[in-house]
């Protein structure tokens, strides 16, 4: 999976680059899903992951199928251009 801050779109490429918004920052992929995982590597550089750490991811402005919603582990959601992610960490302890 290739997802960039700033990737050009290439002319004839299989996937097409979607803009999408996580925590206010622009962000392009050229996947049309992204798991819970990706979403939470998108927003933080260097994730941490653990017992202790949890992260809550919510979205809104989807596709038809997912037009807003909550994600867990496991979970993949289809996505769209200017779809919006707000994603936090807390920790447990």
């Amino acid at each position: 999976m290739s997802i960039s801050e700033k990737k050009p779109e290439k002319k004839g490429a299989k996937n097409k680059v979607l803009q999408i918004i996580i925590n206010g920052q622009p962000k392009e992929v050229d996947e049309k899903r992204l798991s819970y995982k990706q979403v939470i590597e998108l927003a933080f550089p260097n994730p941490q992951f653990g017992p202790n750490i949890v992260y809550t991811v919510t979205y809104k402005n989807g596709p038809k199928p997912n037009p807003k919603g909550v994600m867990v582990e496991g979970d993949v959601v289809k996505i769209k251009e200017g779809m919006l992610f707000n994603v936090t960490r807390t920790d447990k302890s």
